[in-house]
């Protein structure tokens, strides 16, 4: 990872390597995660904003994402060429991910805050050159009160509001497709789009569900892809559906400020699982490790989230505690650019890095 990771605002991570048999790691804690302070965003080498004269403040709208996966960048001269599957219609992040190198995906540090799924609303704050600042309300953090901030291009949102009905399907596989017609055939494609989606339902069956779309479309996806719950309801966030909802994301490579199933960062990994879950965290670790209940490391529970420090004591990783495998404590975790997600030994922290433990689940 590189030092100016470090200086950005914590989200997790490190770098690995074996120290026993047991293939325990140790993990040089660096920050994980999106995007940076206002301070730390001044030690970034990226293209700023043009000057304020340029923006055109807007009165608080409310869009909604019409990309599967909308990022939002710093600055909205953040994105490099390589970053034109993210940027530029139609987007794609499977593509933007598949094209960028090992290096190029550690660049995203500086530049990339957050990601926002499909049909996620957004309130727009500013306007410039196509591109608007707009903040994520669904998505806490102590930065903004009104939700996470960033610069998103334009027409990845729309003002048209998604059909009210009484019935969302939610999407609960990595990714899935929706489809134009039932048959869902490859050639029948329409968007691929991320675990915790959430799409109005029109009508299902045992084979698949039938979805209203923002641009007035209907799309198709497979029954068992999805669940299907009323508006406000959904199943108690126990330790054991935490452990089940994270393990399927297993060896799924990291992706800076990445909150979807085509990649995660720490925080946004915690953030997703939780989100389907019903319960919402704060985006980032180092609030994450505000809510919640208090918990002592001797009574760590799976689903619990554990959060670890730096030498100079900020908060800079976190993960969800899984119970023990083969008798030693570990954790479930997006680690760092380069590395899958993945199960870890709890030791493989120095005790002098553990920053304590909450809880968000229920009995």
């Amino acid at each position: 990872m590189t030092n100016v990771e470090g200086l950005l605002r914590s989200r997790g991570s490190g770098s690995t390597r074996a120290v026993s048999a047991l293939v325990v790691v140790s993990l040089a804690l660096t920050s994980c995660g999106g995007g940076a302070s206002p301070a730390a965003q001044s030690a970034t080498l990226v293209a700023r904003p043009a000057a304020a004269s340029s923006t055109t403040a807007a009165r608080s709208a409310t869009r909604w994402v019409a990309a599967a996966v909308g990022t939002l960048w710093v600055a909205r001269g953040s994105a490099r060429a390589v970053d034109r599957f993210a940027t530029t219609p139609p987007a794609s992040v499977r593509a933007w991910i598949a094209d960028m190198s090992l290096a190029q995906k550690g660049g995203l540090v500086g530049r990339v805050e957050t990601q926002a799924l499909y049909g996620t609303p957004v309130v727009v704050t500013a306007t410039s050159s196509g591109w608007s600042k707009v903040v994520v309300p669904s998505q806490p953090t102590p930065r903004d009160r009104r939700g996470y901030p960033g610069w998103i291009p334009t027409w990845q949102l729309t003002s048209r509001v998604p059909a009210a009905t009484a019935t969302y399907a939610l999407v609960r596989s990595v990714t899935s497709w929706v489809h134009e017609t039932p048959a869902t055939t490859t050639a029948s494609r329409m968007m691929d789009v991320s675990y915790d989606t959430r799409l109005p339902v029109l009508a299902s069956s045992s084979s698949f569900v039938e979805v209203s779309l923002l641009d007035g479309r209907h799309g198709y996806l497979l029954s068992r892809d999805v669940t299907l719950h009323r508006s406000g309801g959904t199943p108690p966030a126990t330790g054991a559906r935490v452990i089940a909802e994270a393990r399927k994301f297993l060896g799924l490579q990291y992706l800076w400020g990445g909150t979807s199933g085509f990649g995660y960062d720490c925080s946004g990994f915690v953030y997703a699982v939780f989100h389907v879950l019903g319960v919402t965290v704060p985006r980032d670790a180092a609030p994450q490790a505000t809510r919640g209940a208090i918990v002592l490391r001797k009574n760590l529970e799976p689903g619990d989230l554990v959060f670890f420090r730096d030498d100079a004591g900020s908060i800079v990783h976190v993960a969800i505690f899984y119970g023990s495998v083969h008798g030693v404590p570990s954790v479930i975790h997006s680690p760092n650019t380069g590395s899958p997600i993945s199960i870890t030994p709890l030791a493989a922290w120095p005790s002098s890095s553990y920053a304590g433990a909450r809880r968000y689940t229920v009995p």
